[in-house]
């Protein structure tokens, strides 16, 4: 699995946000131009704003591009559920199957099981066309796809997806969005990035 930030806009656009909402200028918000550098009065008034009031509308107007690569094709059904996400997802209609990856589960039994199903299946059926084919790929393929989502999002789907009940694979790759977010984000992320495994174990 592997996470890219592509692109990101300014952690200002937040703060002239929260400014204009409260009309507080006196106290900051004052950017001649976009920037992640923001002064320390500005960050403790976002990370108030957002974490203490949940006025969490301010940060989605800062979005991330992310390229994402190597996750299966179970872990896409479950982020495609996600809101106020655009994304663009690698085609399987136009990339043969014979050029596709299988998510490993741990289970070697499972995972030769699945890789052998999925190789009998391209022998057997490799003269129709993709579009029929496909039908038959197991949840195991891997995809990759490249994403464009608003801090907001991305908070929430920290909750949801670094939770212990959630789909492993998910986890990790939470896990490796936030490790590529600029450093100067990462105040709003703190209780996330906690939950590291092996971050504070003995």
């Amino acid at each position: 699995m592997e996470v890219k930030l592509l692109d990101h806009t300014k952690l200002s656009n937040a703060v002239i946000a929260g400014r204009t909402a409260y009309q507080s200028w006196h106290k900051g918000g004052n950017y001649s131009e976009a920037t992640d550098k923001i002064t320390e009065e500005d960050e403790k008034f976002l990370y108030r704003l957002v974490k203490k009031y949940k006025h969490e509308s301010i940060i989605e107007q800062v979005t991330v591009v992310l390229s994402i690569k190597g996750v299966s094709r179970a872990l896409l059904q479950q982020w495609s559920r996600s809101r106020h996400i655009s994304q663009t997802v690698m085609s399987t209609r136009y990339v043969d199957g014979q050029n596709f990856g299988l998510h490993k589960t741990g289970n070697e039994e499972f995972d030769e099981h699945i890789q052998n199903y999925f190789k009998n299946t391209l022998e057997k059926f490799g003269n129709l066309s993709n579009d029929i084919v496909k039908y038959a790929y197991p949840e195991a393929v891997q995809t990759e796809l490249v994403v464009q989502m608003n801090l907001r999002e991305l908070l929430h789907l920290c909750s949801l997806r670094l939770s212990k009940a959630a789909m492993q694979e998910y986890q990790e790759l939470m896990l490796l969005i936030l490790k590529t977010l600029p450093k100067e984000f990462m105040f709003l992320f703190t209780d996330f990035v906690k939950t590291e495994k092996g971050e504070g174990d003995d």
